[in-house]
């Protein structure tokens, strides 16, 4: 009896032991999704001051060097548009054009426009966005548009601007202080 009892103790320590030893485990697991919002960021640096629209240049007289865009965006889909918002209490029928200013908080009203509408562009040097020539007058339409390639995401920096107008022997000269102005505004959107 003493052997059983014996016996029977050294299997429960080894019971107990082997208890002890096993590792425990348990598995489970977690899905973590996340998408950023689309973001878009468009820069503008720089103006065209005292350009020379003289008509007897060759026409239409383009405007390269002073102006820049930049766009950043976290999406392959987006579009850049530049506008004639018709600051400054800007008559509506000369959206798009040049208008005659007198440097005073509005536009002469009514005013002398330039001839022919204003059109811009953004030059195309890098992959990843197409671009398009638009005219300032009726609706605005995109003058760069993120081409959906995986390369359309990301930072476009300072691509020259494209700006030309045409000038012509009717467009008459301002005196007095007057000069012919637009203040084209740039809006980035992704869908």
């Amino acid at each position: 009896m003493k052997t059983k009892a014996l016996i029977l103790i050294g299997i429960l320590i080894i019971a107990s032991s082997a208890a002890m030893i096993a590792p425990v485990m348990a598995l489970t697991s977690t899905t973590i999704t996340g998408n950023p919002p689309a973001e878009i960021t468009v820069t503008v640096t720089g103006n065209i001051v005292n350009w020379n629209l003289d008509p007897s240049l060759p026409q239409p007289i383009e405007n390269t060097s002073f102006v820049t865009l930049s766009v950043t965006t976290n999406y392959r889909a987006w579009t850049v548009t530049p506008s004639d918002g018709l600051d400054n209490s800007k008559p509506g029928p000369s959206k798009g054009y040049m208008a005659e200013f007198n440097g005073a908080p509005n536009y002469v009203n009514p005013g002398i426009d330039l001839g022919n509408p204003m059109s811009v562009s953004v030059e195309k040097v890098t992959p990843g966005y197409t671009n398009a020539t638009t005219t300032m007058t009726g609706s605005p339409s995109a003058i760069a548009t993120g081409d959906g390639s995986i390369h359309a995401a990301g930072v476009f920096s300072n691509k020259n601007l494209i700006f030309n107008q045409e000038s012509d022997y009717t467009d008459p000269v301002l005196t007095g202080g007057e000069y012919y102005q637009i203040i084209v505004t740039f809006t980035g959107a992704t869908p």
